[in-house]
């Protein structure tokens, strides 16, 4: 009889560890599809926005890398003078601003959509 009894309590604790794996598991399992899920968004904002900034240089993707000089201008692959430069570096301040206004909107689209599913199923 107190045999069985060990073995019943051996049963129940290892019922009990089951359990907790399972549960763990599947806590891992749902954090695993939110990356999953966060992954594809900041994958899908990163091309929309090289597809963004490509878009302004006829689909180029616009870089620095031909010259040097501070006032390289890498569309047109010249030099400018400093008055152009200030001009550039405004419109590219403002450029910039813009293209992060759209990522944020693009960003905040997902997640107001998973919001809403989230209401729902609760």
């Amino acid at each position: 009889m107190e045999e069985a009894d060990k073995s019943n309590r051996k049963a129940a604790r290892v019922f009990e560890q089951l359990e907790a794996a399972q549960a763990t598991n599947s806590e891992m399992e749902a954090e695993l599809r939110r990356l999953k899920v966060q992954s594809d968004q900041w994958r899908k904002a990163a091309e929309a926005a090289a597809a963004m900034l490509s878009a302004g240089n006829d689909g180029k993707f616009m870089d620095r890398i031909g010259s040097l000089e501070s006032n390289y201008n890498p569309i047109f692959g010249e030099v400018s003078s400093h008055y152009d430069e200030d001009m550039d570096d405004d419109l590219l301040k403002k450029k910039n601003g813009n293209m992060l206004r759209k990522i944020g909107v693009l960003w905040k689209k997902p997640q107001k959509l998973k919001h809403l599913k989230a209401l729902k199923l609760g």
